[in-house]
C-alpha cells in the first residue's frame, strides 16, 4: 500500500509539474494568441518533453526549433522509403520524362505532342493478337488515323517510355512496333534494358572487356542478331543509358516550401548529403532526352537531321548532378548520366547498334555522339560506296530526312490522283520536286 501511494503521489507531482511548466508558459503568451489552440499546441509538446522524445532546453525557442527539426527528419526518412520504391521511381521517372520533353519542345502549327497511355505488356498483346502488324490497334491509331488519311497529319517519330531485355517477348513486340514504324515511316525510339547486356544495372557495363564476344553468342542472342538483320530494324533506336530525371531534394539541392524535407542524409557539414546508393536516384528514360533533340533539330532547321556530335545538335545541356560527400569526406559528383562512357565503349556500343549518351566528366552536359539505329549494317564484298551507302542508311538523320520525303511523296501523289494522264507524267513531276531536295551525284 505504501508503494502504491508513493507511486500516486509521483504521478500527481508530476501532473502539478507538467501543469505548472504548461501555466508559465501560457502565461508568456502574447494577448494575441488564441489561448485554446496555444494551449494544445504546449501541451504536445510538454508531454513530448516528460517522454523524452523532445529534449528539453532552458531555452523554449531552441526546445520547439529542436522539436521540428525531429519531426522534420522522422518525416523525411517515411517520405524517401516511399519514394524510393523501385513502382513510385519508375511512375515519377516516366512523368519527369514526358515532363521534360514537353517543357523542351516549342510546339505550334507545324509540331505537335501526343501522349498515348498503354503499357509495355498491352501493346505487346495488342501486336501479338493480330493476324498481321496492319490490323492492330496501334497500326490504326499511327498509320491510317494520320498518315494514311486524307488530310491527316503523319508522325515524324515515337518514342516509348520502355526498356527492351534480350528475352523473346520483347524481341517479338520490337519486331511488330518495327513493321508499323517502317509502314508509317516513323522511326521508333524506345531504351535498351542493362538486361540485354546480361546485366542487372549499367553500373556493371565496365565490367564486360569485349562487348562484340558478348552478342556473338548464338545462344542467347540468335533472335536479338536475327532482328538487327531485318529490313525494318531501321527504324528502331535503342538509347542508353538512363538520365537522372532530377536533383535530389534537400536544403543545399532542391528545397520544397512544406518542411525541411532532406532526401538523403545529411554529411557532417550538415549541409551536403552522404553518397547515396545508386537506385535511390530518380531516373528516366533516354528515349525523352534523343525525343527533345529531335524537336530542338525541328525547331531550329525544319529538318530531324542535327543531332549528332558535340557541335551539330547532339549536346543535351543543363542536366541535373548532385554534390556528394564520399566516406572519406571528398565532395564528388553524380554524373547526369548511369555511368561514364569512354570513346571506345560508345565506338562499340555504336557498332552494336546502340545510341548512347555520354556525359562529360565534372558537367551538367551530355552529348550524342552517334545516331545509329538498331540495324547492322550490310557489307558488300568488292563494292565500298554500296557498303558506305547501307551504313549511312542505318544511321537516324537518314531515316529522318527520308521519312519526311516519303510523308511529302505520298500526300501529293494523293492529290495530283486524276491530274496525269500517264504515268511517266506523274513520275517526272514527283522527280522534279524529288530534284529539288536532293543534290545531283554528278556535281
Amino acid at each position: 500500500m505504501a508503494k502504491k501511494q508513493q507511486q500516486q503521489e509521483a504521478s500527481a507531482a508530476e501532473t502539478q509539474s507538467t501543469d505548472s511548466i504548461l501555466s508559465d508558459i501560457l502565461d508568456r503568451m502574447p494577448a494575441t494568441v488564441e489561448k485554446t489552440r496555444g494551449r494544445d499546441l504546449v501541451e504536445t509538446l510538454i508531454k513530448g518533453v516528460m517522454s523524452k522524445t523532445v529534449t528539453w532546453d532552458r531555452s523554449l525557442t531552441r526546445t520547439v526549433l529542436q522539436a521540428i527539426d525531429e519531426i522534420d527528419r522522422r518525416m523525411s526518412k517515411q517520405l524517401s522509403a516511399i519514394m524510393h520504391h523501385p513502382e513510385f521511381q519508375k511512375l515519377e521517372g516516366s512523368w519527369r520524362g514526358l515532363d521534360y520533353l514537353v517543357k523542351n519542345t516549342s510546339t505550334g502549327p507545324d509540331l505537335h505532342l501526343k501522349v498515348l497511355n498503354v503499357s509495355k505488356k498491352e501493346l505487346h498483346r495488342d501486336l501479338t493478337r493480330a493476324l498481321e502488324f496492319d490490323q492492330s490497334a496501334l497500326w490504326r491509331r499511327v498509320y491510317e488515323d494520320g498518315f494514311g488519311t486524307a488530310g491527316g497529319n503523319a508522325f515524324g517519330a515515337l518514342v516509348g517510355d520502355y526498356e527492351f531485355s534480350n528475352d523473346n517477348m520483347d524481341i517479338e513486340l520490337l519486331q511488330g512496333v518495327a513493321s508499323v514504324a517502317a509502314t508509317a515511316f516513323a522511326p521508333f525510339i524506345a531504351a535498351a534494358a542493362p538486361g540485354l547486356f546480361g546485366l542487372d544495372s549499367f553500373t556493371e557495363l565496365p565490367q564486360i572487356r569485349d562487348l562484340a564476344t558478348t552478342f556473338d553468342d548464338a545462344t542467347l542472342y540468335a533472335k536479338w542478331n536475327s532482328f538487327r538483320n531485318s529490313d525494318d530494324s531501321r527504324f528502331v533506336v535503342l538509347t542508353m543509358p538512363r538520365v537522372l530525371a532530377r536533383e535530389p531534394y534537400g536544403s543545399n539541392n532542391r528545397r520544397i516550401d512544406e518542411f525541411k524535407f532532406e532526401e538523403f542524409d545529411l554529411a557532417k557539414d550538415n549541409r551536403t548529403s552522404v553518397e547515396a546508393r545508386h537506385d535511390q536516384y530518380t531516373w528516366m528514360n533516354c528515349a525523352y532526352v534523343q525525343a527533345t533533340q529531335l524537336t530542338k533539330a525541328f525547331r531550329d532547321t525544319a529538318w530531324c537531321t542535327r543531332i549528332r556530335g558535340f557541335e551539330n545538335g547532339g549536346k543535351v545541356e543543363d542536366l541535373p548532378f548532385h554534390v556528394f560527400r564520399t566516406s572519406e569526406g571528398d565532395r564528388e559528383q553524380k554524373c547526369p548520366t548511369e555511368i561514364l562512357i569512354p570513346d571506345t565503349r560508345e565506338n562499340e556500343l555504336s557498332k552494336l547498334g546502340f545510341l548512347a549518351l555520354c556525359s562529360y566528366k565534372d558537367t551538367d552536359y551530355a552529348v550524342f555522339f552517334g545516331a545509329q539505329t538498331v540495324q547492322k549494317a550490310k557489307k558488300y564484298l568488292g563494292d565500298h560506296a554500296a557498303t558506305e551507302n547501307a551504313a549511312i542508311s542505318a544511321r537516324l538523320p537518314y531515316i529522318m530526312a527520308s521519312s519526311r520525303i516519303a510523308h511529302y511523296l505520298k500526300c501529293i501523289a494523293r492529290d495530283k490522283i486524276g491530274a496525269f494522264t500517264e504515268r511517266k507524267e506523274l513520275e517526272d513531276f514527283l522527280k522534279r520536286w524529288i530534284s529539288a531536295y536532293v543534290l545531283d551525284s554528278a556535281t
